[in-house]
């Protein structure tokens, strides 16, 4: 069932300031792959989108365009999130007694993670942007009634992109 977004907060200026936070915590969740955290904030970016739109007639490429600006502006600090992570998998690695059954499976499990997010940090930051992009305008459009036409962007149903591994 579709609904309609709150009540608009009283100025334009504190829904675009939410707009940024969100859009760099969904970009660093996705960079992560921090699945139920970037679940949760695309929907709070999604509500902030069709608020913007809807009730502020901020019109939609101005809301890409900031979106683009933010997560360009955040790239290399989420990208050093990403370095950080990998370095604490493999010091996690260390101490890890392989001869052990469950040392094994926590070994694979670690590498698995490293590996994951080895490949994400070379996916190309237009990528990633688009990725955000277009999960938070399809669940603005499918659960907010956002006023977003279909555009190259848009998918028609909402899948996050955070691919397996």
């Amino acid at each position: 069932m579709r609904k309609r977004a709150e009540k608009p907060l009283p100025s334009k200026q504190q829904y675009t300031l939410l707009l940024e936070t969100y859009a760099r915590d969904a970009m660093k969740f996705l960079m992560l792959r921090q699945e139920e955290q970037y679940l949760a904030t695309i929907n709070q970016l999604a509500k902030a989108c069709a608020n913007l739109i809807n009730y502020h007639n901020h019109p939609v490429e101005e809301v890409v365009k900031q979106l683009q600006t933010t997560m360009n502006q955040a790239y290399e600090a989420n990208q050093q999130s990403v370095t950080e992570r990998i370095n604490q998998y493999k010091e996690l690695r260390k101490s890890i007694n392989v001869h052990t059954f469950h040392g094994k499976q926590e070994n694979a499990r670690l590498i698995a993670n490293i590996d994951a997010l080895q490949k994400y940090q070379k996916t190309p930051l237009a990528d990633i942007i688009l990725d955000v992009i277009t999960d938070s305008f399809v669940k603005a459009r499918q659960e907010h009634e956002a006023e977003i036409e279909q555009g190259e962007f848009l998918t028609s149903d909402f899948s996050p992109n955070i691919p397996p591994g």
